[in-house]
């Protein structure tokens, strides 16, 4: 680490290594971060693609990519998302010569699939009631032990699987903003986990 940049020892201190500026870009490159603050155009977007056997690459990768703009599988090549995709899909239908192989279809602000509402939806496509019993865990956790390394990591476990939603389309009883709560004053302001 030291020889990357990542860490530096001072002549004071020889075991303890302290994370360089580099090391804490990295860090925070690596580790997912809250967003306090989450746009939203009031808007369900579904993505749908039919992309053939011949293009298996190009499908396997607008795959990774909808994982990485935080959509759900709603079923096979049926993705959704509160976040609007159009941009940045049509550069990558572009780029990829994939014209008339994906669609984005807007479900407008009180929309439904079936006989599901909005909320039911995003509840079931993107396994809230699960994620929130982890962070209910947590803070079970957190409220029994000292803050540790360990129960940071497990912090950071559960808000890499966190879509971090607009707040209007989480439950009420989502336990998300509560956890940060807990962890937020063990960040200083660069945003590096401090000393523990």
């Amino acid at each position: 680490l030291k020889q990357k940049g990542l860490i530096d020892y001072s002549k004071h201190l020889l075991n303890q290594p302290q994370i360089t500026k580099q090391g804490q870009k990295r860090l925070q490159s690596i580790l997912p971060a809250y967003q306090t603050e989450r746009t939203w155009d009031d808007r369900l977007y579904l993505i749908s693609y039919d992309i053939p056997e011949d293009k298996k690459p190009e499908r396997d990768n607008l795959r990774k990519l909808l994982k990485t703009l935080g959509c759900g599988l709603l079923q096979e090549s049926v993705w959704l998302t509160p976040y609007n995709p159009k941009t940045i899909l049509k550069d990558y239908v572009s780029t990829n010569d994939l014209a008339g192989l994906v669609l984005v279809s807007d479900l407008g602000k009180d929309s439904s699939i079936g006989e599901e509402d909005n909320l039911s939806l995003i509840n079931r496509v993107y396994k809230l009631d699960d994620l929130n019993l982890r962070y209910q865990e947590f803070m079970k956790q957190w409220s029994k032990k000292k803050p540790s390394q360990e129960i940071i990591s497990h912090f950071f476990s559960i808000l890499k699987d966190d879509p971090q939603l607009p707040f209007a389309l989480l439950p009420d009883n989502w336990l998300g903003e509560k956890a940060w709560e807990l962890v937020k004053p063990i960040f200083n302001q660069s945003g590096s986990v401090a000393k523990i």
